[in-house]
């Protein structure tokens, strides 16, 4: 496990068990890059709290509501 703040750009970085956790400084959203699975980002993290932390990330990885992303094809005119 590695973790990182960027203090220029405010951002807060989790890798965890092959997964990437992206945050910026007070929000309450985690987006989940997941190396196998195509197109990024596989999930979005929504908690209730702002994320400030390591700890506060964590909190929201086993906390937080999941969403999966789907995408679908649209036709541009």
């Amino acid at each position: 496990m590695s973790d990182h703040f960027n203090n220029n750009k405010k951002v807060l970085w989790l890798g965890v068990n092959g997964m990437e956790y992206i945050s910026w400084e007070n929000s309450d959203v985690i987006i989940e890059f997941d190396p196998y699975y195509y197109p990024m980002p596989s999930h979005v993290i929504q908690h209730s709290k702002k994320i400030l932390t390591e700890d506060d990330m964590f909190d929201a990885l086993s906390n937080g509501k999941w969403h999966v992303n789907t995408y679908e094809e649209v036709l541009h005119e």
